[in-house]
């Protein structure tokens, strides 16, 4: 499958008390919103639903998945390696976000954006042919 999205994933994580997100940019993806009406306001609370669809042949820049429990775990230069979806903790945007600091982005700026989505659920569609395996991960 070949999609024409890019999105940036942003993985929660705790340093030194305060929360940050690491961001993570992914091409190759199906971002498809579903709008309520009416929509009282913008960003996390909009009303709308999200379904994105990552196939696990979409270009992470090298990083691989793995599961929310591992990647909490992980040490900060471990997490350069990584990214997962924790639909407690985690957000994503259609396109590219760039940062002066690329690694530790304050919670203030994720939730400002307009066009942010909380990642609510994710499932791994691993069955039939393997050019068909998926991703899809639900968002608000």
């Amino acid at each position: 499958m070949k999609f024409p999205h890019t999105v940036t994933i942003f993985n929660k994580i705790e340093k030194q008390g305060k929360t940050y997100y690491r961001p993570t940019v992914i091409r190759g993806c199906l971002n498809r919103t579903n709008f309520s009406y009416p929509k009282s306001t913008v960003g996390v609370n909009n009303g709308s639903t999200t379904a994105l669809y990552i196939p696990l042949s979409a270009d992470a820049g090298g990083k691989c998945y793995i599961a929310p429990d591992k990647y909490r775990k992980l040490d900060d230069q471990d997490r350069n390696d990584f990214y997962t979806f924790c639909p407690i903790d985690d957000y994503y945007i259609v396109g590219i976000y760039e940062a002066d600091e690329p690694y530790f982005i304050r919670t203030e700026d994720i939730k400002a954006l307009a066009n942010i989505h909380k990642i609510t659920a994710a499932e791994l569609l691993d069955f039939g042919s393997k050019s068909l395996w998926h991703w899809e991960v639900k968002g608000e």
